[in-house]
């Protein structure tokens, strides 16, 4: 019996877009990647160091910027032994020094934001902004930074070039964090994208997301066509110049197209919600 996760989220929707079969390995078959990405290694390890500075700080400590150094080299440490790691022409050393970098210029120019909460969980309805039609499986993630009295949420992300504003409108991840921030605050939320760039000299970009009803309804019919190709057992590999860098790439070479579809052995309709729940059978 094969099942699918009973929540979705941030991370299935955009790993489907990406390619129908890495979800198949990640979230439906819990298969054992080949190895570990090195820029999620990097990205987790800058996440965990900065939710450390502003637990800290809710603590009534202060922390300094030596103390995150020490704190993201053992963060980077425990990403970069649990799986083996593709370092390429990149040695730990260089990783670190890069990573502690990044975290330092966070720290120098956010460190001081009046956050009253880190990484909170949140559980939401999928909705229809337009029809009131909601999903099968609610959204589930983590917002980083939450600002203001609970009124601001922040999103921090690593990144290699500055983002375009207008991919914010069409970005299923920020999308999902714009939802979830509408839902919980009864209307629209203060959602911010905070994109720390991976440059010679990093820095930090600062993008206000700012969502009207046209693209709140955008992202709920991307997230429902994903999910009904979800529940419909379509797994399809996505070809692309990203393949190398696929954590189960040798596996999927050697499948060929064998897992593209999960015929569903039983198909259950709910009276409430727009999807069909289906059972794969193996």
């Amino acid at each position: 019996m094969i099942d699918i996760p009973p929540t979705t989220s941030a991370s299935q929707l955009v790993t489907y877009a990406m390619c129908g079969r890495l979800y198949l390995y990640r979230y439906v078959l819990h298969a054992e990647p080949e190895f570990r990405s090195i820029n999620l290694a990097l990205g987790s390890a800058v996440h965990s160091t900065i939710g450390w500075w502003f637990q800290e700080k809710l603590q009534g400590r202060q922390p300094t910027l030596e103390a995150g150094d020490r704190v993201f080299s053992a963060d980077i440490a425990a990403e970069t032994v649990q799986q083996p790691i593709r370092w390429k022409a990149q040695t730990p050393d260089e990783l670190e020094t890069k990573g502690q970098a990044l975290v330092r210029t966070y720290l120098t120019t956010h460190g001081d934001l009046p956050v009253v909460r880190i990484e909170q969980r949140f559980e939401v309805d999928i909705e229809d902004p337009e029809t009131g039609e909601t999903l099968p499986r609610p959204l589930v993630g983590y917002f980083d930074l939450v600002v203001q009295d609970g009124d601001a949420i922040i999103e921090i992300k690593t990144a290699a070039r500055a983002w375009h504003p207008l991919s914010l409108l069409r970005h299923l991840q920020v999308g999902a964090y714009v939802t979830a921030a509408n839902a919980l605050h009864g209307g629209p939320a203060q959602v911010a994208v905070h994109a720390i760039l991976k440059q010679r000299a990093p820095r930090v970009e600062e993008y206000p997301v700012e969502r009207g009803e046209p693209d709140n309804a955008w992202f709920f019919h991307a997230a429902k066509a994903i999910e009904g190709a979800i529940y419909a057992g379509h797994f399809p590999p996505s070809p692309g110049p990203t393949c190398p860098e696929c954590e189960h790439g040798k596996r999927c070479l050697a499948e060929r197209g064998a897992s593209a579809h999960l015929q569903p052995s039983i198909v259950k309709r709910s009276t409430n919600r727009s999807l069909p729940v289906v059972v794969h059978a193996a």
